[in-house]
């Protein structure tokens, strides 16, 4: 199992929306394609995601309820539960995998363990050419880390994406998310470029 990923300290350890497009387009198995959407579009970790059930998904409002694993839990031990939006397309996915499985709404969608998950993204990654993300093998927290790069490439390397993309990270320190901010490059390019003319 490779060490904690840490996304502040690995600058090309991320995937472009390009490169994720194919990887989700390779896969042939359903579950597995199904997986790495919610994976590549949601932001949320490996380990919240295999904790989602058919009853935390909310197709009319299209949105989640994840249980968010690295915030303190409640008095009875349960992790924090937080309604975090989802695109339509994934959303869409998700029904369908649901309802073709039949999965029960108190079963979890993907029952796998952690390990098969990491097998599932490196095994997606081989098959359209990817063996190295930055400096290690490509594994589930590539996807969350790349959601956010692309985050805030997209949307500017503002207070205000960064707090929005804290909130929806579920971060606890703003100095976390503004990590991001290293990834960046076309803006600061733009200002090294307006600086001299």
């Amino acid at each position: 199992m490779d060490r904690m990923f840490n996304a502040m300290k690995d600058p090309q350890g991320y995937l472009e929306p390009e490169q994720i497009k194919r990887i989700i387009d390779s896969c042939f198995d359903f579950r597995n394609k199904v997986l790495l959407m919610v994976l590549a579009r949601s932001g949320r970790r490996i380990s919240e995601i295999l904790m989602l059930k058919p009853k935390d998904i909310n197709y009319a409002d299209r949105t989640i309820v994840w249980n968010i694993l690295k915030k303190p839990k409640d008095v009875k031990g349960r992790a924090p539960r937080k309604i975090k939006p989802i695109d339509r397309n994934t959303l869409d996915s998700l029904r369908k995998y649901v309802e073709v499985r039949e999965i029960p709404p108190e079963r979890k969608v993907f029952e796998i363990s952690r390990i098969r998950a990491y097998q599932i993204v490196r095994d997606a990654c081989e098959m359209v050419g990817i063996t190295q993300i930055g400096d290690t093998k490509p594994h589930p927290h590539h996807f969350r880390h790349s959601f956010s790069v692309n985050f805030v490439r997209k949307y500017g390397d503002n207070t205000e994406t960064l707090r929005v993309l804290q909130q929806y990270l579920e971060h606890s320190d703003i100095g976390v998310t503004a990590g991001y901010l290293q990834f960046s490059q076309e803006h600061i390019r733009a200002v090294m470029e307006k600086m001299w003319e």
